[in-house]
C-alpha cells in the first residue's frame, strides 16, 4: 500500500501559486497511491484570525475539488480505510502548526468539527 503523507496541493490550490499542481487524481492513480495526505498550511507571518480563516477556506476547498471526485474517499476514522476497496483513494487532512487556533480552544473545536463531520 502507498500512502503520501503529505502534499501542498490545498495551499497551491488556495493561492494559485502553480498552474500545474502536484497532486491529481491521474497522478495519484499513475503513483499508486492509495491514501493521500492533504496538508493545511498558512504562513507564519498572518494573524490567528487570518490564518484561521485561511485554513477555513482550505478546508472547503478539499471538499470542493478533492472529495468532489467519485474515485476519492474521506477517511475520518479507521472503519473508513477499511471499508475502501482498489478502486478507490483515501483522502485525509493534516494541520501544519496550530498557529491559525492561537490561544483559542474553540476553533480547535471548530477544526475539528469541520474536519470529521461536515459535508
Amino acid at each position: 500500500m502507498i500512502i503520501d503523507l503529505h502534499c501542498d496541493h490545498l495551499y497551491k490550490l488556495q493561492h494559485r501559486t502553480n498552474p500545474m499542481l502536484d497532486t491529481s487524481i491521474e497522478r495519484l492513480l499513475e503513483g499508486r497511491v492509495q491514501i493521500q495526505a492533504f496538508a493545511l498550511f498558512i504562513e507564519p507571518h498572518l494573524s490567528s484570525n487570518e490564518a484561521f480563516l485561511k485554513i477555513l477556506g482550505q478546508i472547503e476547498l478539499f471538499h470542493k475539488h478533492v472529495l468532489s471526485h467519485p474515485q476519492v474517499v474521506w477517511i475520518r476514522k479507521w472503519e473508513n480505510l477499511e471499508a475502501m476497496d482498489e478502486e478507490h483513494i483515501g483522502a485525509f487532512l493534516t494541520l501544519e502548526g496550530v498557529d491559525c487556533i492561537g490561544n483559542d480552544l474553540d476553533k480547535l473545536h471548530q477544526l475539528l468539527d469541520e474536519t470529521s463531520s461536515k459535508f
